[in-house]
């Protein structure tokens, strides 16, 4: 099964800046595989991600479906 790891785009709100989601870690729950962990870095030349240009930074615990 593959995931998608990386998004790349550019923010509009932000004056269409480009940047790089990251999924980093995942867990699965009632068989459904979710991102635990996402950044979003800044886009750099090339393509690269700034990682030490962190915008958003989302952790996620205790997922659970009824």
């Amino acid at each position: 099964m593959r995931l998608l790891r990386r998004h790349d785009h550019h923010v509009d709100v932000a004056g269409g800046c480009a940047a790089a989601q990251r999924v980093r870690a995942r867990t699965q729950a009632a068989r459904i595989v979710l991102p635990t962990a996402r950044r979003a870095c800044r886009g750099g030349a090339g393509g690269r991600a700034l990682t030490d240009q962190v915008m958003v930074s989302i952790d996620l615990g205790e997922i659970h479906f009824s």
